[in-house]
């Protein structure tokens, strides 16, 4: 669609946009711009992480492995205050930082695919070279999307697209992803359903760029060899799923207008044009243009994307993250200063060294990931705080509701005159096909005179001399007429001659009607040049129209975008401050629950002790009841059986048992009436006692509830204190306030087990012994430090090749799937596994080497053993509990220490705290 603007002379200038409040002194450090820019809310004190904590997390990010224990004792020992400055550019001058930053860039870029048209050690190596030689990531980008693999000095960068094999979606997706930190894929077959950003017409533009390209398998001396090979591109033609409207695009890159081509006629659209085993080379190549428009500096969407993946690498988190789903419903968490990152990288000529220097610099990359200390300190900062952030918030939401509606009006506006253009476009096409097909049709003809031409001038030249021959021959026969066989000859040329005659006047004929039919064809294409000029005429204004559009689209996307990242980082902010101003209170009403409980605990205790004071009244009451009734039955049984003894044993007349009968009521009566008494007295006080016991065990449980009560509203004020810490801390990681727990990659994970366990070290040094047996520096090449760097290399180069193998093991075990984002962590069964029953692991946690097993099992100091295993497998000194521990552990397993420091290696390296950076 864009293709007719050259030829009719317009030249269409995109002015890049930027938000407000960008200029910046170049002069001052970046790192201090950083830091300017990640000022914590509310006078949060972030806490700067210990100098241990630093170096480990230095050490992995920069150079994919741990320090030494020695190293680590050195550093933590230091006493000078740039130490970690230091400390850094030592890190970058290690040729373990180029093997690393060369890994990092592998997984970026290729996502851990197989190797298929180009070897990982060419990729590795080229890789590695790079990032030796510092190129500028521009450079290092443009050669990877714009080189065909053709050239073998330039075939590894290749490896994007070929290893992808050539297959425009995936590419389209990819460099969507990894070049512009905008994952469309949802957007091939409509607008993305979840991000409003992400236009169908967007993912198409982008196609347009890449749909050119394929594979094409050529023979070379017997072997086959697949280039990136590239066609003359044309525009797409599209369609959403949802609405059926027919679309068309050229190629645009993100954020653009449809690029500027050079307008050519069908047929005249290649330098080299496509045939069998053949790479075709267009005129005008929209790979390399591609290529140039993303990496010139110029492009925000590039520039943001990587500094943006290389502050994840540093911070764990990129300031948008995920990293490729950069839209304004996922905003960075400081705009402004991806924006400023973004401008410096630029500036800095895309230097990656420089830029990864400048973030270990700043205190927010040095931050401690504990929560910063004297929170409840600063919830008046925080709360009049927030009165100024919703003040300011009203009118940014305003602007950014106005900067809203005036896109959706922009983009309706843009629509319509493409759907404007869209008939005079298919017209176009049409009158250029046309042009091709009346082209062919002339060049046929004029091809046809051409053979035929060539066909009688070749009949022609052997006509002549046959001819003379055949003349020659008669008047020799003439000369002999005896000769039979001259004369036959003669006669044979003669009619060889004159056959050749009749060929001639045929091809002669021939020739002059096709020489005829050159006209008609001739005229005919002229005939359509009128219209293919007609059609340019009515579509070059529409295209026009259609392109201002579209400019305005942009920019009113543009300034819809900054205002609605603005408003979200704010929105952010305040919701954090009003989180921080919370947190006092919440910690108040814990405070004052936690003061409810101890006096409801006092009513259950001093109502528990009354009821236990009152069970030994009962008991009490209960034996004097019991003695009562005794007492009673006794009395009772007494007036029965021992009256009829006495009256047996001792009256012996009839006169004195009746007197004895008649006196019997009168002796007991009295007795029973005492007893009677006494069991009812004892009865009422175990009566009194038993109430009493009821009452206060009623009392008792009355104040468990309120108790039960207090300790729930106690946990429920704690739960609702942690959940606000949790959430804080959450935001905190998210803004880099604290610093974030990065999980190893499997590649860092390999190497930090080889430096641990002190393997990667014994192949070092047996290595650097090796060269130094077969080619020693001389004295005066150990002064030179190119040549000192130079043997470092060699001798790293050397210790990888022999370990490199393993690295696939853990890629296995601890990566996500092939051509996959890889940053994700998880934990599997198959991890728990290898690192329990690997035969690998346990081999190289032996002592050995003077590894840090060795070490522990060689120092008498269990104190000190302690101090050896943490600083070696963690590079930190232990606390006081973990040295008890250590020290209870070997002590207990002195007759077999061996195995116990091993156990302690081993089980230090299956740790959370070893598979993370923190």
């Amino acid at each position: 669609m864009k293709t007719w603007v050259a030829l009719a002379g317009r030249i269409v200038v995109l002015v890049a946009l930027t938000g407000p409040g960008l200029a910046m002194a170049q002069e001052e450090a970046l790192h201090s711009l950083i830091d300017q820019h990640l000022t914590p809310v509310s006078a949060v004190d972030p806490q700067r992480c210990s100098d241990a904590e630093f170096l480990r997390r230095a050490s992995l990010d920069l150079v994919g492995m741990p320090p030494t224990a020695e190293e680590a004792r050195t550093f933590i020992a230091a006493a000078e205050p740039d130490k970690r400055e230091r400390l850094i550019d030592r890190l970058f001058a290690s040729s373990h930082y180029a093997r690393h930053l060369a890994t990092v860039l592998d997984v970026m870029l290729m996502e851990r695919r197989g190797n298929t048209h180009v070897s990982a050690d060419d990729w590795q190596a080229w890789l590695l070279k790079s990032v030796r030689e510092n190129k500028p990531w521009n450079v290092l980008a443009r050669e990877i999307l714009q080189t065909d693999g053709d050239n073998p000095a330039q075939r590894p960068p290749a490896r994007f697209a070929l290893d992808r094999a050539s297959d425009p979606n995936v590419l389209t997706r990819d460099i969507g992803r990894i070049f512009f930190g905008r994952d469309m894929q949802c957007a091939q077959c409509h607008d993305h359903p979840l991000v409003g950003d992400y236009l169908q017409s967007d993912y198409h533009g982008l196609l347009a760029f890449v749909s050119p390209s394929y594979a094409l398998v050529r023979n070379e001396n017997g072997a086959q060899k697949t280039l990136q090979a590239e066609k003359a591109g044309a525009d797409l033609m599209f369609e959403s799923v949802f609405e059926g409207v027919k679309r068309r695009t050229g190629a645009r890159m993100p954020d653009s207008v449809m690029i500027d081509e050079p307008f050519f006629l069908p047929g005249d659209e290649y330098q080299v044009i496509p045939a069998d085993n053949v790479k075709p080379v267009p005129k005008f190549s929209r790979r390399a243009k591609l290529a140039e428009l993303a990496t010139n500096g110029s492009n925000q969407a590039f520039n943001q994307n990587i500094v943006n993946r290389l502050w994840a690498h540093m911070f764990g988190r990129g300031l948008v993250h995920p990293v490729d789903m950069h839209h304004p419903d996922n905003p960075a968490t400081n705009p402004e200063l991806l924006q400023v990152l973004a401008q410096r990288f630029a500036s800095m000529n895309f230097d990656i060294r420089a830029f990864l220097r400048e973030l270990a610099l700043t205190s927010a990359y040095q931050r401690s990931f504990d929560l910063p200390a004297g929170l409840l300190a600063v919830s008046a900062q925080a709360a009049a705080e927030i009165a100024k952030l919703e003040k300011r918030r009203a009118a940014v939401e305003q602007a950014s509701q106005e900067s809203s509606d005036a896109y959706e009006t922009a983009l309706e506006a843009w629509k319509e005159a493409e759907a404007a253009l869209l008939p005079a476009a298919g017209e176009l096409d049409a009158a250029r096909n046309q042009y091709a097909e009346a082209k062919k049709k002339m060049d046929e003809a004029v091809t046809a005179v051409s053979e035929a031409k060539k066909q009688l001038q070749a009949k022609q030249s052997i006509t002549k001399p046959v001819g003379r021959a055949a003349a020659e021959l008669e008047q020799a026969a003439k000369a002999l007429p005896d000769d039979a066989q001259l004369a036959e000859a003669a006669q044979k040329v003669a009619a060889r001659s004159g056959a050749l005659a009749t060929e001639v006047e045929a091809l002669r004929k021939a020739f002059e009607e096709k020489t005829a039919a050159i006209g008609p064809s001739t005229a005919a294409f002229g005939g359509v040049m009128p219209t293919v000029g007609a059609a340019l005429s009515k579509a070059t204004p529409l295209n026009e129209a259609m392109i201002e559009a579209e400019q305005q689209m942009l920019a009113a996307r543009s300034q819809a975008t900054a205002d609605a990242e603005v408003l979200a980082a704010l929105d952010r902010r305040l919701e954090t401050t009003r989180r921080v101003a919370a947190v006092p209170q919440l910690h108040q009403a814990l405070v004052a629950a936690n003061g409810s409980v101890p006096p409801r605990e006092s009513e259950v205790a001093a109502a528990q002790k009354q009821l236990d004071d009152i069970a030994p009244l009962i008991a009490q009451s209960d034996a004097a009841v019991k003695i009562a009734t005794e007492g009673l039955t006794a009395t009772t049984n007494m007036a029965t059986a021992g009256t009829e003894g006495a009256i047996r044993l001792e009256v012996a007349s009839a006169a004195a048992f009746v007197s004895a009968a008649a006196a019997r009521p009168m002796v007991f009566e009295a007795v029973e009436q005492s007893a009677g008494e006494a069991l009812a007295s004892a009865q009422k006080s175990l009566a009194a006692a038993v109430a009493e016991r009821d009452r206060l065990a009623k009392a008792v449980e009355d104040a468990k509830p309120a108790l039960a009560a207090s300790k729930a509203d106690v946990a429920a004020k704690q739960s609702a204190f942690d959940t606000a810490v949790s959430e804080l801390t959450d935001r905190w990681t998210s803004d880099f306030t604290v610093a974030s727990l990065k999980p190893l990659t499997p590649e860092q994970l390999c190497w930090t087990v080889f430096r641990v366990t002190g393997v990667y070290d014994r192949y070092w040094q047996a290595e650097a012994a090796e060269l130094e047996k077969t080619t020693p520096l001389t004295d005066e090449q150990k002064k030179d430090p190119a040549q000192v760097v130079a043997r470092d290399a060699a001798i790293e180069q050397r210790t990888f090749d022999k370990l490199k193998g393993n690295v696939p093991t853990f890629v296995t075990y601890y990566g996500a799937a092939a051509g996959q984002p890889q940053g994700d962590f998880f934990a599997t069964a198959d991890q728990a596994l290898f690192a329990a029953n690997g035969g690998s692991v346990n081999e190289w946690v032996k002592p050995a080497g003077n590894n840090v097993t060795e070490r522990v099992v060689n120092q008498s100091d269990l104190r000190a053993a302690a101090d050896e295993l943490y600083l070696g497998v963690l590079t930190r000194l232990p606390s006081d509990d973990e040295i008890s521990q250590v020290v209870s552990y070997l002590t207990n397993r002195a007759p077999d220490k061996g195995a116990a420091a091993q156990e302690l290696v081993w089980g230090l390296l299956n740790s959370a705290e070893f598979r993370f950076n923190h």
